[in-house]
C-alpha cells in the first residue's frame, strides 16, 4: 500500500542576495525542492504528495505535487495542516532542502521505518559516516553512549498520531537546533546522562515514547545524504560540489 508524503518547503534563504525562500535556491538552474519532489515521483512506494509551501513555490514546481497547503508562520501548524490532506496509514515527512537524497535512500527509510511498527520513526546518522562522505560538513552532533550522531531530515508518522502531542511539537520546533534544550524535555536524569556522554539511544526512545504516549523509534542510517540539509552557505557549497559530479541533471 502506498504512503502519502508531506514535503516541507518553507524557510528563508541562507544568505543575503539569494531568493527569500530556501526551497527555491537554484542548483544547476533548478529549484532545490524539485530534487526531492522528483525522487518522490519516481518511487512506487509513494502515493499523494502534499507540498507545504507558499503560492510562489507551488507555481514554480507545478506538476510535481498533488496538493499544495499554503504556509503560515508556524512550522508545526504547516505540518499538521498538511497531514490533514493525507489518507494513508503512515505519512512520510520530508524536508525540501535535501537534494542529495535519492530513491534508494528514500525507500530504505520507508521500508525500515514501517517494519519497526512504531508510531514515529526518525533516522539518525553517525558523525564518522557523514565526515567520510562529506569531510567539510559541519552538522549539529550529539554525543551519546553509542557514538556521536545527528538527526536526519525524514520522518514517518502514523496518520492518527500527530494530533496527540501538538504541545510537544511546538517545543521541539522551538528547540530543534539546541540538543541540550531538547534534552530538557526528557527530564533532568537524562540531561545528566547526556552531559556525561552515557545517554543511550534506547533511553531516548523509551522516554520519548512515555512523554507522547506512542512508540518512538530511531533508525541508524547508512546514508549520510539523509542528514545533509542546507542550513548555511558552507552546506550549499558541499551540496553543489557533490551534485556536479553525481547527479545527472539532464534527467529532469
Amino acid at each position: 500500500m502506498k504512503i502519502d508524503v508531506v514535503v516541507m518547503a518553507g524557510g528563508k534563504g541562507i544568505s543575503e542576495g539569494q531568493v527569500q525562500t530556501k526551497s527555491l535556491l537554484l542548483l544547476d538552474g533548478k529549484p532545490m525542492v524539485l530534487y526531492i519532489l522528483k525522487v518522490l515521483r519516481e518511487s512506487e512506494l509513494i502515493g499523494k504528495i502534499i507540498l507545504s509551501a507558499s503560492s510562489e513555490v507551488g507555481e514554480i514546481v507545478q506538476g510535481w505535487y498533488d496538493v499544495q497547503v499554503e504556509q503560515s508562520d508556524r512550522m508545526v501548524d504547516n505540518l499538521l495542516n498538511s497531514i490533514k490532506e493525507t489518507s494513508s496509514e503512515h505519512v512520510l515527512v520530508a524536508s525540501s532542502d535535501v537534494p542529495l537524497v535519492n530513491k534508494t535512500h528514500l525507500e530504505w527509510f520507508v521500508k525500515e521505518a514501517i517494519a519497526t511498527n512504531a508510531d514515529l520513526v526518525m533516522p539518525y546518522s553517525d558523525k564518522e559516516t557523514i565526515l567520510q562522505a562529506f569531510p567539510c560538513a559541519k552538522r549539529t552532533f550529539s554525543k551519546l553512549k553509542e557514538g556521536v550522531f545527528t538527526l536526519g531530515n525524514l520522518a514517518l508518522i502514523k496518520h492518527s498520531i500527530p494530533y496527540n502531542f501538538v504541545d510537544l511539537f511546538y517545543k521541539v520546533e522551538k528547540f530543534r537546533k539546541n540538543p541540550l534544550k531538547l534534552a530538557t524535555l526528557l527530564g533532568w536524569n537524562l540531561i545528566l546522562r547526556y552531559v556525561l556522554g552515557i545517554l543511550s539511544v534506547e533511553e531516548i526512545e523509551k522516554r520519548a515514547s512515555e512523554i507522547i504516549k506512542c512508540k518512538v523509534k530511531g533508525l541508524l542510517s547508512p546514508y549520510p545524504e539523509i542528514a545533509m540539509d542546507v542550513d548555511k552557505p558552507s552546506d550549499l557549497a558541499i551540496i553543489l560540489e557533490h551534485l556536479s559530479t553525481n547527479i545527472p541533471f539532464s534527467s529532469f
